[in-house]
């Protein structure tokens, strides 16, 4: 268990770097009504296509026998790390374009737009699934999970410890406007405003370490 935390760690980090979430969820609890009640619907809906994802890629490579530790998945392990390390790689050249993502578009619009619960839900939602620099790194953990060959209950156990660290942008600064509400408040604006205008080069400049980190390790896996 302890190795296998080990492998999926520097991947779980990476996915957590997710500024475009943690500026909407900063916005979302700085500004409107029942602030954390929009910020908890936001973090429920983030989780629901990371927990969807996680269950499809290890039932899948479980039931197609690619779940097994050994030399002879070496070469599927290498190419969908290359895959995702390209992948990466175009979301890093995107995010340090002049021209806002439609992610970035979307939550803009959506910070101080009416609704109730369940539109928060459906917009934490939506802003994972569009949420390609942590997707790219969270399905690759996900595969290293499989592939371990460990219990099933150590496999359950690693997914949430992946799931907490990939959300913290979310569910910290909820947590945080819970247990210290005015302290917090007072930071969150300013707080806000520097995550929006750095989200772009932060989000970029990770994305494009963690492809390079991708390709590395999909290469050294194919040879």
């Amino acid at each position: 268990m302890g190795e296998l935390l080990a492998t999926v760690l520097p991947l779980a980090l990476g996915a957590a770097v997710s500024p475009t979430l943690a500026a909407l969820v900063i916005a979302v609890l700085a500004s409107g009504d029942d602030p954390v009640r929009r910020g908890v619907a936001l973090t429920a809906g983030a989780a629901v296509p990371l927990v969807v994802i996680a269950a499809v890629v290890l039932l899948t490579m479980h039931a197609a026998g690619a779940a097994e530790p050994g030399p002879k998945h070496r070469t599927l392990d290498g190419v969908i790390d290359l895959v995702f390390g390209v992948l990466l790689a175009a979301v890093a050249w995107r995010a340090l374009q002049p021209t806002p993502t439609p992610q970035e578009q979307q939550a803009a619009r959506a910070v101080d737009a009416p609704g109730g619960t369940a539109r928060y839900v459906a917009l934490g939602v939506g802003i994972m699934l569009v949420n390609f620099s942590t997707l790219a790194l969270f399905v690759p953990a996900m595969k290293d999970i499989a592939r371990a060959g460990v219990p099933v209950g150590q496999e359950i156990a690693a997914v949430v410890v992946v799931l907490v660290i990939v959300l913290i942008p979310a569910w910290v600064p909820v947590a945080l406007r819970v247990a210290f509400p005015d302290r917090t408040a007072r930071v969150l604006r300013p707080l806000g405003r520097w995550m929006h205008d750095n989200q772009r080069a932060l989000g970029g400049w990770v994305s494009a370490a963690f492809a390079a980190y991708l390709v590395l390790r999909g290469v050294l896996e194919l040879r």
